[in-house]
This record gives structure tokens, C-alpha cells and sequence, in this order.
């Protein structure tokens, strides 16, 4: 029925999923900002504690990033989000069998979101026991495997690693069109263009992160 949709309606349709993500993005980042306060004893200070939840989850909604990508492009980057979010949510909670099922779902939404595993291994190592630390290793090679091995098998992680893979070198820039530090140099330039002291943009990047 697609095709007897006016272009308006479809446009709708289509952008509709990625602003409902946004939504429910904004309502787990109040959450996540409402529970710390909460639990950081803010809570006594009333105007704090119901402004700064409300402040979070604005910067995110009104944001022209945000905007953009979903009302302009309709890409679909929210729904990831807030897999990550939720994720992040649980994590504050301590809840980390969860924390790691909802970070595996939004990282096979969109691989990238397994740049951040460091954090949640970090924090597990830090705040949980061993037993804990396999139950949500378990969980999460379940959750993964339930979920994309009907379509890629027994090789699906490895399947996942050279979709990553992939991604990363699909544009090798440092950036497209995007007015962040890397676009100070210009967009579409190679990312192995040396830019300060022989280091390239891409060097500088994985020193960032790994710090």
C-alpha cells in the first residue's frame, strides 16, 4: 500500500519511528539524571532536583543534532540511543544483567555502539563480583545469538566484527560535513593526513579514545 501514500504522509510514516526513539531517549535521560540526584541525597533541594532532570533531557531533545537527524534526514541513530541509554540507565542502577542485554541490543542495531564495552567492563570489574560478571557475559552471548543468529549462524560474531570493520572504513574522513574538532581542517580530508606533530587525524583519535 506503500506506493498509493502521498509523499507527506509517507515521509511521516517514515521519520515517525525515529521521533518516537527520541522521546523515549529524553524520558530514560531524565530518568538516569532523576535517580542520581536521588541517590546523591539533591533530592532535598527541590528546585534542583526537578529542574536539572528536565534541563538533561531538553539539551538532548532541542538539540539541532537531534532535530536534524530524525525530523530533517529521518535517519535511524535514536533508536540505537536509547537501547544505549536504557542501557546506561541500568547501569547507574546496578543492574547489570540488563545494563548488558540493552548495550547488546543497540550494538546490533549499530555496531558502533561497541566502542563504548570498555566502560561497561571497567565498571563491572569495579562494582560486581565474578558471578556476576559471567551471568552477564552469559546473558549477553544469548541475547546476541538469539537475536542474530537465526540470520548469520554460528559465525556471528565474527560476521559482526567485519561489519564493524567495514563501517570504519566506508568513510575514511575526518570528518563529513561535521563541525567538530576534526572539521577544523576541513571536511573530507583523509584520515591519514598527518596534521600535528606526524600524527594523523586517525592516530590522534584512537589515542583519545584508548585515554
Amino acid at each position: 500500500f506503500l506506493p498509493e501514500i502521498e509523499k507527506v504522509q509517507y515521509e511521516f510514516l517514515f521519520k515517525a519511528v525515529p521521533m518516537i526513539f527520541d522521546l523515549l531517549t529524553g524520558y530514560v535521560l531524565f530518568s538516569i539524571v532523576k535517580y542520581l540526584i536521588d541517590i546523591t541525597g539533591y533530592h532535598r533541594d527541590h528546585e534542583k532536583s526537578n529542574f536539572l532532570p528536565v534541563f538533561c533531557a531538553g539539551i538532548y531533545l532541542f538539540s539541532p543534532f537531534t532535530f536534524f537527524n530524525s525530523a530533517i534526514w529521518g535517519q535511524a541513530d535514536s533508536v540505537f540511543t536509547f537501547f544505549l541509554a536504557l542501557s546506561f540507565f541500568y547501569l547507574t542502577k546496578k543492574q547489570f544483567i540488563l545494563a548488558c542485554v540493552m548495550f547488546v541490543i543497540a550494538t546490533i542495531i549499530k555496531p558502533q555502539a561497541a566502542i563504548v564495552a570498555p566502560v561497561y567492563l571497567v565498571y563491572l570489574f569495579k562494582n560486581g563480583s565474578f558471578e556476576l560478571f559471567a551471568k552477564s557475559f552469559f546473558a549477553s552471548v544469548f541475547t546476541f545469538y538469539a537475536l542474530v543468529g537465526p540470520f548469520w549462524g554460528i559465525s556471528s560474531l565474527q560476521k559482526l566484527f567485519t561489519q564493524l570493520q567495514s563501517s570504519v572504513n566506508t568513510y575514511p574522513y575526518s570528518s563529513i560535513n561535521t563541525f567538530n574538532l576534526w572539521g577544523i581542517n576541513g571536511f573530507w580530508k583523509s584520515d591519514t593526513e598527518i596534521i600535528l606533530n606526524n600524527l594523523s587525524s586517525q592516530q590522534i583519535g584512537s589515542l583519545l579514545f584508548a585515554v
